[in-house]
Order: C-alpha cells, then structure tokens, then sequence
C-alpha cells in the first residue's frame, strides 16, 4: 500500500513540474503539500517495522518461556510418582486372607494359596 501512496504522489509531482502553464508558487506549494504525506509514510514504514521486531522479540521470548514451563513440568512430573493401587492382603483371624481388587470387591483366598504365594516372593 505504501508503495501505491508513493507512487500516486510521484504522479501528481511529475504532473506539476510537466505543466508549463502553471504558477510558480503553484508549483512550491503542490512540491511542500506532497512532501508532508511523503515524511508521514516514511514515519509509519519505520514504526511498523519497529513494532514488527518488537513482536517478534516478545514471540521469542514466549516461546523460551513455554519451552522451560514444559521442561519444569516434565521434571515435576518425573519426581513424583503417584502409589500404585495393586491387590492388597489382609489376613483374617481365621486364617484365611482377604484380598482386595482394584475394582473394589473382596475375595477370601485360602490358606494354601497364601503359603503358595508366600513361597512364590
């Protein structure tokens, strides 16, 4: 767009310094009028490319953050383990052992299976 500015005011100073019937103070004052937009599109070319760096200094800086969020959380996560919630034994008075599932339900083992279990470690 600014490049379509530039050249719209190119034409209008070609056009003015082309026309011989045109005043001299004409002239001056199309030259001093082209000139102010000219400068102001100078001025917004450097502040959108000082923005454009800006943003992208931030944007790097965004994403070195993520990058040590993501490795602090995986260091987290790596020294803490949650407990395992396997079968559990608790013997009876009886002898026997009752089991507790995963799920929940209780199972009564017999003593033979215990013994067997015990051995077994």
């Amino acid at each position: 767009m600014s490049r379509q500015i530039d050249d719209a005011l190119d034409t209008i100073v070609k056009f003015t310094d082309q026309n011989a019937n045109m005043k001299e103070e004409l002239k001056i004052s199309i030259h001093e009028t082209v000139s102010n937009p000219r400068n102001l599109t100078c001025i917004l070319k450097e502040n959108l490319n000082q923005r454009t760096s800006e943003n992208l200094q931030l944007q790097k800086e965004v994403n070195e953050m993520k990058k040590q969020m993501a490795a602090h959380r995986t260091l987290l996560s790596t020294g803490q383990v949650a407990p395992s919630i396997g079968n559990t034994s608790v013997p009876t008075r009886d002898g026997n052992v009752t089991s507790t599932s995963p799920s929940g339900g209780r199972k009564k083992l017999r003593r033979s299976t215990v013994r067997e279990k015990r051995n077994a470690i």
